[in-house]
């Protein structure tokens, strides 16, 4: 770059990843794994050998679990927006937002492939999934919000 930007490196690991991507059919269609490729890291506690990571999210499934793995993330990213649809428009306006800026950010760096990301991720995707099934507040849908206010029994035949 000129003007005293830098890449990082980013773009040499790109080319890694697109290098070991493309060395195999096997590669492009099931990855070649997630400790493909590792080297000396220094660190407080010596020199450690440690998995390179390439810094995307898209380079990160192509090389771990080659298209499969890239055609769910697609499936998941789908998924994940199709559920805003969903939601009232006071949460799913700043959770759409939110999420932009995370997929936008996952291309310069890994976000799916990062268990601090994923697991809070999973939780509040599944918290909405069961709440859409429950028909909660922040649902679109109002009816059946109320819990055993009559017969238990027809109420609970209703949520079955």
């Amino acid at each position: 770059f000129e003007d005293g930007l830098d890449s990082n490196g980013r773009f040499k690991l790109y080319s890694t990843a697109w290098d070991i991507f493309t060395s195999s059919l096997r590669n492009i269609f099931f990855g070649a794994g997630s400790c493909t490729v590792i080297k000396e890291l220094f660190t407080a506690g010596g020199v450690q050998e440690g998995q390179v990571v390439f810094h995307s999210t898209f380079f990160q499934t192509l090389i771990v679990g080659g298209i499969f793995c890239l055609a769910f993330l697609l499936i998941h990213l789908v998924q994940k927006y199709k559920m805003l649809f969903s939601l009232e428009k006071r949460l799913a306006i700043p959770l759409f937002i939110s999420f932009i800026m995370v997929d936008a950010y996952g291309m310069i760096d890994n976000t799916y492939h990062m268990f601090y990301y994923m697991i809070p991720l999973v939780t509040m995707l599944a918290c909405f999934d069961s709440a859409k099934e429950n028909n909660d507040s922040f649902s679109k849908s109002k009816e059946n919000n109320t819990h055993f206010v009559g017969n238990e029994e027809e109420e609970t035949k209703e949520h079955i």
